[in-house]
């Protein structure tokens, strides 16, 4: 049965987020009584549970603040959504003391008519859609607006960060889909018909964030696995310019089938709606289901013909070959190697090609030949020779930069020398 106030769509709408509304949460870890000397701790703290901090509610090191659109980013670029304590004047509104994955069920309009009515920190017109079904699968489950009999609670523990109530008012497990209706009190929030996962504590489920010059693993839900329940996914954003910007970095991820900490980014199927795009509709849309394709983002990528991949063959082996092995040839008659290493007196390092060009059709053929993989959200391109054995970071620019301006004289300026110290 088809009505537009029914969806098979879930959505998780993101919102801005403010470093100065972070609240630190904390749970009980496991601490070496040698980490506690190095830190000067008093002998009365290291006695019974420590606690650390949950880097899950934090934003990575640098970052004091993620708009609606940068959050959305994230997601994609840590390849998984963030647990989230979903706190309100500093105040965790959860049970169960888990942090939730949240979704809403409001058909497209009516959740675009609702962010219209709420400012950025709420709610946005940004988010990831997966099917209903497929939600379900990772844990996902309805709501429960209010308690049956009433709505005065027990607690088993109670803080601003933990809540928990006692098993005979609700299970535990099923603490997390509670959200409190009280109409005679104006506390009433059916109309968001929301659907929530807990943390799962699934070990394939997890990423690093940047936390200063230390990398702090966190578990997310990772909607994009390779062989995950997603069979299809939606990324939301407000513009043409925004899904370009999305569409590389879609791209990078699934060049490499994951981010710099090789957590997995390989989904069945992932498509970029564009909501600009919805006026141009010939009837109002209410439902994803009803949205047609001229809503959603379209890249053709150019592909070479077998003519142009032959001569990039050619290209490649002459770098690596002949540019290579004059380059090298120039710089040991040049420079002086030291006798007692057989090498240069310089810094040890190592340089190497890059190019940011994602949808650059040679670029696209050299990662078909395997020549150039995804490294961060740039790529690194395989055509340097080895005809010398050097630790010398001058040596290795200066092989470098020969193979890129060849590079460049033949394909274009998208190349570029990338160096850094052993």
């Amino acid at each position: 049965m088809s009505r537009e106030d029914l969806t098979n769509w879930l959505i998780h709408f993101t919102k801005a987020i403010d470093a100065k509304d972070i609240v630190d949460v904390f749970y009980k870890g496991e601490f070496k009584e040698e980490d506690f000397k190095e830190e000067n701790f008093a002998e009365d703290d290291i006695s019974g549970d420590q606690l650390e901090l949950d880097f899950t509610n934090q934003l990575p090191g640098g970052i004091s603040r993620f708009s609606a659109y940068e959050a959305l980013k994230n997601i994609i670029e840590e390849c998984g959504i963030r647990y989230n304590f979903s706190f309100r004047d500093k105040i965790t509104t959860l049970y169960g003391g888990e942090p939730v994955v949240c979704f809403t069920e409001m058909p497209i309009h009516s959740l675009i008519e609702y962010a219209k009515t709420r400012n950025e920190k709420s709610n946005s017109t940004y988010g990831i859609a997966i099917r209903k079904k497929d939600a379900y699968r990772y844990g996902a489950r309805p709501v429960l607006y209010g308690l049956s009999e009433s709505n005065t609670f027990e607690y088993l523990e109670k803080s601003n960060t933990r809540r928990i109530l006692k098993e005979n008012v609700l299970p535990l497990a099923e603490q997390f889909r509670l959200v409190p209706l009280m109409l005679d009190k104006n506390i009433d929030w059916t109309h968001e018909r929301e659907w929530r996962i807990k943390r799962r504590n699934d070990i394939h489920h997890h990423t690093y964030i940047k936390n200063d010059v230390y990398l702090e693993e966190i578990e997310h839900l990772n909607i994009f696995e390779d062989g995950g329940h997603c069979e299809q996914i939606i990324v939301i954003v407000n513009s043409e310019q925004e899904a370009n910007e999305m569409f590389d970095i879609i791209l990078t991820l699934k060049d490499g089938s994951g981010n710099e900490f090789d957590t997995s980014f390989n989904p069945k199927s992932i498509a970029i709606l564009v909501l600009q795009n919805l006026e141009k509709e010939e009837k109002v849309i209410r439902r994803i289901e009803d949205i047609s394709n001229k809503s959603y983002f379209k890249v053709e990528l150019e592909g070479l013909s077998q003519e142009e991949l032959d001569w990039l063959k050619r290209l490649i082996s002459r770098c690596q070959n002949q540019i290579s092995k004059d380059a090298t040839e120039e710089y040991l008659q040049k420079h002086k190697l030291d006798p007692r290493y057989n090498d240069f007196k310089d810094s040890a390092g190592f340089s190497s090609i890059v190019t940011y060009e994602v949808r650059n059709k040679y670029l696209r053929g050299l990662i078909n030949l395997g020549i150039a993989f995804p490294i961060g959200y740039g790529y690194s391109i395989r055509a340097v020779g080895t005809h010398f054995r050097s630790q010398s970071i001058s040596f290795h620019e200066y092989v470098t930069k020969k193979v890129c301006d060849e590079l460049n004289r033949e394909i274009g300026n998208i190349f570029y020398v990338h160096s850094n110290l052993d």
